[in-house]
């Protein structure tokens, strides 16, 4: 048998693409380094990185493809089609760069002209400013976004967030109200819905504690139907331990014995649901020890 060895890009393609076609894992590394071939011979030709970097999309390497993604993208300049954009800010987010994801998402909503593709980008770069702790941009990006995609739960829950970090809690309500209506009997609303109770009750125990008992009760009404609802979500529990362990506090409840049991069963099961390190974990168990703390070990 002869082994041919191409020595031109075009026979390089070639073989990458008959490699591609028998499907298997060795033979897209083959293809690979035909790829990394041609590319050294003709670097100029822009669509070898823009191939190769989405091969390595699909073997999970994310540095690899990041870093052919971010010369195909200085390469083309004005020419960048959108969806390159929105492919390079999904590998910044992978690797943990949100600022690059930040400027590669805004690019491509600037050159994408169909509204109906802009949502992943809105979507993914509301996340992103929620967890820099950008609300305005965060509540806008997801506000864009929800306006094309109303019954998105998901995206609800990251302007609930938003909202209660920013201090408005009735528009987090109306969310979490909508939400609610949406999907009844998902696990995840229902617990922000019992989370905006919380946070209210939080807001008025100072001045009223009658109504910051009945938000709390409220709460743990919430997380009771997101546990029935899915027994294995944890945070449902997180966030029924600390309503009830907030409900029997001196300055709100009268009487404590009533509450610090309920939150006690709710931490408990939240530790046992979870992995040791988890932050929920730990806050739960500093729970325990204040209560524990409080009522002697009754």
């Amino acid at each position: 048998m002869v082994t041919l060895t191409p020595t031109d890009d075009e026979a390089l393609s070639a073989r990458a693409e008959a490699y591609l076609a028998k499907g298997d894992p060795a033979s897209a590394d083959l293809a690979i380094a035909d790829y990394g071939k041609a590319i050294t011979l003709k670097p100029e030709k822009t669509e070898l990185l823009f191939t190769r970097g989405n091969l390595y999309i699909n073997k999970m390497e994310y540095a690899k493809a990041d870093a052919d993604f971010t010369q195909y993208l200085t390469k083309m300049g004005d020419k960048t089609p959108a969806a390159a954009y929105l492919t390079a800010g999904q590998l910044k987010q992978a690797l943990k760069k949100p600022d690059d994801a930040i400027t590669a998402y805004t690019k491509y909503l600037a050159v994408e002209p169909d509204k109906a593709k802009q949502g992943e980008a809105l979507r993914r770069l509301g996340a992103i400013y929620l967890d820099k702790n950008d609300f305005p941009n965060a509540i806008k990006m997801l506000t864009d976004y929800l306006l094309a995609n109303p019954k998105d739960v998901t995206a609800l829950s990251y302007r609930i967030d938003a909202y209660i970090r920013s201090g408005d809690l009735d528009k987090a309500l109306a969310d979490a109200n909508t939400g609610v209506g949406i999907e009844p009997t998902n696990a995840m609303m229902l617990t922000q819905h019992g989370y905006v109770n919380s946070k209210m009750g939080d807001k008025v125990a100072p001045m009223d504690p009658t109504k910051a008992q009945a938000d709390y009760d409220a709460a743990i009404t919430d997380c009771d139907k997101a546990i029935a609802a899915d027994p294995k979500y944890t945070l449902a529990y997180y966030r029924k331990g600390f309503a009830a362990y907030k409900c029997g506090s001196a300055d709100v409840s009268s009487d404590p014995k009533k509450y610090y049991p309920i939150a006690l069963d709710a931490f408990n099961k939240c530790v046992a649901s979870t992995k040791p390190d988890d932050p929920l974990a730990a806050d739960a168990k500093k729970a325990i020890a204040a209560i524990t703390a409080e009522t002697g070990g009754k």
